[in-house]
């Protein structure tokens, strides 16, 4: 997975505030504390990019205030992956260190499918209950679950957070609050040893390990 870094962008510090500059169309300041945002300079309903991006290099955490992808806007994806690691690095935090991604994402089909694939299998959830629920990877948590972990593989917001990360770390778990159009989605990170076998990468490779599960 290639990232690209700030030497090979152009960047230009804007007015006399050294603190601030501009990276891949967003304007990066450094707040201080460890804390740095980076706010689009485009209307996001036209750019279908990001609005704002905020990290904490003290809690290692991206919060992302609305994921304005959807699964169509593939060049999006890459484009908004890669500035997220911009903007890790240039608050001195690299992408493999964060601990969490935070993000509002509109439910989109795949999310869907997870929330209502979640409902089918926790039979004390009410039909139209809101979810409220975190889900572990290679069913370290309900076997069942897995299934849920296979739609997620599927959505913008894991493709996004994933292609930011390097060989050295990966989702571990998914938490998600429901709200009536919108979730709020944690992507949690930890490392790992590139050699380890028993890391799935992908929905393919999951359905693969996992068809056991399926219904």
């Amino acid at each position: 997975m290639r990232f690209f870094t700030l030497t090979s962008l152009s960047f230009l510090l804007v007015g006399a505030n050294a603190h601030v500059l501009v990276i891949n169309g967003y304007t990066f300041q450094d707040l201080g504390d460890g804390l740095c945002t980076a706010t689009s300079m485009q209307n996001s309903e036209d750019s279908g990019l990001p609005d704002k991006f905020e990290v904490n290099k003290a809690d290692r955490t991206m919060t992302i205030d609305k994921l304005n992808i959807n699964d169509d806007d593939g060049p999006n994806k890459l484009y908004t992956s890669n500035t997220m690691a911009d903007v890790c690095r240039e608050c001195g935090l690299e992408p493999k260190n964060l601990n969490k991604v935070v993000m509002t994402v509109s439910k989109e089909p795949c999310l869907e499918n997870a929330l209502n694939r979640y409902r089918s299998i926790h039979s004390d959830t009410e039909e139209n209950e809101k979810i409220v629920a975190t889900v572990i990877l290679d069913g370290t948590g309900s076997d069942l679950d897995r299934q849920v972990w296979f739609y997620l593989f599927h959505c913008t917001s894991y493709e996004i957070v994933e292609r930011m990360l390097t060989p050295k770390s990966i989702l571990s778990k998914v938490s998600i609050e429901e709200g009536d159009k919108d979730c709020l989605m944690s992507y949690f990170i930890e490392s790992h040893e590139e050699d380890d076998e028993t890391t799935i990468y992908n929905a393919e490779g999951y359905g693969e390990r996992y068809s056991d599960v399926w219904p």
